[in-house]
């Protein structure tokens, strides 16, 4: 019974991320029709993640933009664009030089979401399948377990 307690934990967490990925599939999906506007890059900077010997260099850019006569910001942290070495990590950036104007995509029904590239990152991609599947085998395990103990 323990057993099946901690199986179905996992399976509801497992669900929970599958769920999470799902909005964040559906969020760039649309990003792609939002309107845009031009804006500024605030900064542009390469950050070092990790520790023990294995490191990875990670872009972090922030942007301004106006609309309506409000000024918005917002950022690009993506470790899924991080690079082993910080020379792959600086010709990544360089696209992104402080004061440049950019199109920036913002969302239509909340202009605090906006985003500099409107797609589905393979982060989301990876992160969806994965905890798609771990989902559908632990929820399988759980349902085949919960019929054994009704049906002993």
């Amino acid at each position: 019974m323990k057993e099946m307690i901690g199986l179905s934990v996992f399976a509801l967490a497992a669900v929970g991320f599958f769920v999470m990925y799902v909005q964040q599939f559906l969020t760039n999906l649309a990003s792609k029709r939002w309107p845009n506007v031009e804006g500024n890059i605030l900064s542009a900077e390469i950050v070092k993640e990790g520790g023990h010997g294995n490191y990875s260099y990670v872009p972090n850019v922030t942007y301004s933009y106006r609309l309506d006569d409000i000024a918005y910001s917002g950022d690009i942290s993506d470790t899924a664009i991080g690079n082993p070495t910080s020379t792959l990590a600086k010709a990544q950036i360089t696209q992104y030089s402080v004061s440049k104007p950019v199109t920036i995509y913002y969302a239509p029904n909340n202009h605090e979401k906006s985003t500099l590239h409107p797609s589905v990152s393979r982060q989301t991609i990876g992160g969806l399948l994965l905890s798609g599947i771990l989902s559908a085998v632990l929820l399988s395990v759980a349902a085949q377990s919960a019929i054994k103990l009704l049906n002993p």
